[in-house]
């Protein structure tokens, strides 16, 4: 069986349409993960995104693929081809697609090890906690190194995919030294370039970093997140784009109504979208809101 992994580019939809059209012309079947652009999901056959879809469970995609291994494993015996996509390559959609390469190629062994770091893959993920006070640490924490190496984008998908691969089943991977110390170096800059700025004491908070971690950072002075990158970069090779990219958060589902908040976002600028803790500004282009547009939305909710 042929197993490849392809990240689209949302700064060319065009091209991605008429590449999706050549593959299934080749017989592959494509199995996206948190595919969430309605004009690409049309030409998948599968897609894994159940914080999106309409049962808006609050589980990971890796979890969901656990969940789902038997009936995805039937795939293998319809098709001799089979290509991954994602649009965000995080710690869920490569630790799903390491989950589904070790299913497809019949190396899946269930351990202890192998269902507590889905386990933390998906807490880390869908942001759901309980009880958040100040100074919160977070939990099921994963690797600075696993999370540099994945956001690395100089790194080739596929050796992404086999590094996850091992750190499912071993809690390391080959590269993991190389990585904590890029992380630890990465750190200590984001501490002395991320600003934050609280709205609402215990309530509500503004970071802007252009590092990982933003929303983690927030978490220790307010449950509530607006996390602002001035620095993102969209889309991927020659189409790349640098450009603002606003992220809001909470802590777990009891503080605001996000899907709510949504929506009255989706009104000043369409493309918007998420999950009922985490929601996040268009993912093929610049925001054009302000810091400010969006406080103004979330004093209208935060109580």
């Amino acid at each position: 069986m042929k197993l490849v992994f392809k990240l689209l580019n949302l700064c060319n939809i065009d091209f991605e349409i008429h590449h999706l059209k050549l593959l299934q012309s080749e017989n592959y079947l494509l199995m996206g993960v948190e595919v969430t652009y309605p004009e690409l999901q049309q030409f998948l056959h599968f897609n894994i995104d159940p914080q999106h879809d309409n049962l808006s469970r609050n589980i990971s995609s890796i979890e969901q693929v656990y969940e789902m291994k038997d009936e995805l494993f039937k795939f293998k015996s319809s098709f001799e081809k089979i290509c991954l996509i994602t649009i965000k390559p995080d710690a869920d959609s490569i630790g799903s697609f390491a989950l589904l390469d070790l299913l497809f190629n019949d190396q899946l062994q269930i351990t202890d090890q192998l269902i507590l770091n889905i386990q933390r893959i998906g807490s880390y993920d869908h942001h759901g906690r309980d009880n958040w006070k100040e100074n919160i640490k977070p939990i099921f924490s994963l690797p600075p190194a696993l999370l540099t190496m994945i956001a690395d984008p100089n790194l080739n998908i596929s050796t992404k995919v086999d590094n996850v691969k091992q750190f499912l089943l071993t809690n390391k991977f080959k590269s993991y030294n190389h990585y904590s110390d890029i992380a630890y170096k990465k750190n200590k800059i984001a501490q002395q370039k991320t600003d934050i700025n609280i709205i609402i004491p215990k309530k509500l908070a503004v970071v802007e970093s252009s590092y990982r971690g933003a929303v983690s950072k927030g978490y220790k002075y307010c449950p509530i997140i607006i996390a602002k990158n001035p620095h993102y970069v969209f889309g991927i090779s020659n189409s790349k784009i640098i450009g603002t990219k606003f992220t809001i958060a909470q802590y777990n589902e009891s503080f605001i109504d996000l899907r709510k908040i949504l929506n009255t976002i989706n009104s000043l600028e369409p493309g918007w979208g998420g999950s009922s803790t985490i929601i996040g500004s268009p993912q093929n282009r610049s925001s054009r809101l302000t810091k400010q547009d969006l406080i103004d939305v979330l004093l209208k909710y935060v109580r």
